[in-house]
């Protein structure tokens, strides 16, 4: 995702330009995530643990979140269309989380490529507190959860080491907060 995202911004790739993308990666990754997309009797979860749907949809959209996992997105003619473009490529690889590389070819020639040695969100490359931030708020939204839960939830995570019971906070979190809706 982070390599087509940094293709997008700065080679200005759009989802018109793309020919081919060709995703090589770890195999334990590949036995997991890999393959062509095709959603079947659960087409979200198909959409979230599919390579090709998330490039697919990073290219088209511009972003992955949850909003992209709504069942009219995953089942979308035009993505599905632009996921058949995609290929995915097991490598010796041994570690699952271990480097991937994403060449994507372009309808007037061009040749894309990007190697990501550690995915997003890993402990060696975290995501920034502006991400986490962004990722919670679209969760509350997406959740029907109440805007001003964020930041309580920000507070309560923030403080859990310490909390002489942290455990018991993050799961009194909501019940404590009236964030519940019913």
């Amino acid at each position: 995702i982070d390599a087509i995202l940094d293709m997008i911004e700065s080679d200005g790739l759009s989802v018109h330009d793309v020919e081919s993308v060709v995703v090589k990666m770890p195999k334990e990754a590949h036995d997991y995530v890999g393959g062509p997309y095709r959603p079947d009797d659960t087409p979200q979860v198909s959409a979230q643990f599919n390579t090709a749907y998330n490039v697919t949809v990073a290219i088209a959209r511009g972003r992955v979140g949850l909003s992209e996992f709504e069942e009219d997105s995953v089942l979308d003619a035009g993505l599905r269309e632009l996921a058949d473009k995609v290929k995915t490529v097991p490598t010796d690889e041994p570690y699952c989380f271990g480097p991937q590389k994403i060449t994507v070819k372009t309808r007037d020639g061009k040749t894309l490529t990007r190697t990501v040695k550690v995915m997003k969100g890993h402990p060696d490359n975290p995501m920034s507190r502006k991400e986490q931030v962004a990722k919670v708020r679209e969760c509350f939204a997406v959740g029907g959860m109440p805007e001003q839960g964020v930041e309580a939830l920000l507070e309560c995570v923030d403080t859990l080491e310490k909390n002489p019971e942290p455990l018991a906070e993050l799961l009194n979190f909501g019940r404590t907060r009236d964030l519940v809706t019913s």
